[in-house]
C-alpha cells in the first residue's frame, strides 16, 4: 500500500484472530486484538503470548460488543476490571451504533462506567 503523506513515524501493527496462525502473526508484529472472548478466555491466551512477547511493547486489546442499552454500568465496570486483571491492555468497547442519539447515547454511558 502507498501512504501519502508518509506516516510521522512507524505504524504499529496489531493481529486479530483466533487460529493457532493469528496468534503467531500477532507474536511477529506489535500486538494481538481479540474479538468477543471472555476475560477467562482471554487469560489463557494473554498467558500463551506472554510466554513468548512478555515485553511491554506488545499490546494486547479486546473488543466486546456489550449491548450498552440493556447492561448496567456497574456490570461494564466490573467486566472491563476483569479485562484487565486478565491482562488485557486496551479494551474496545462497541456499542450500538443504531441512530445517532442512540450511538451518542451509548458512548456516554461507557464512558460512565469506563473512566475513572
Amino acid at each position: 500500500i502507498r501512504v501519502l503523506p508518509q506516516p510521522a513515524h512507524r505504524i504499529p501493527i496489531w493481529i486479530g484472530g483466533g487460529a493457532e496462525a493469528a496468534l503467531e502473526r500477532a507474536l511477529r508484529n506489535d500486538g494481538y486484538h481479540a474479538l468477543g472472548p471472555s476475560p477467562a478466555e482471554m487469560k489463557v491466551i494473554i498467558e500463551r503470548l506472554r510466554e513468548r512477547r512478555p515485553d511491554d511493547e506488545f499490546v494486547i486489546s479486546a473488543r466486546v460488543g456489550w449491548d450498552v442499552t440493556t447492561m448496567e454500568q456497574s456490570a461494564m465496570t466490573d467486566a472491563a476490571d476483569e479485562f484487565r486483571a486478565a491482562g488485557v491492555d486496551n479494551l474496545h468497547v462497541a456499542p450500538d451504533r443504531g441512530d445517532l442519539d442512540t450511538w451518542l447515547a451509548g458512548q456516554e454511558t461507557v464512558a460512565k462506567a469506563l473512566i475513572r
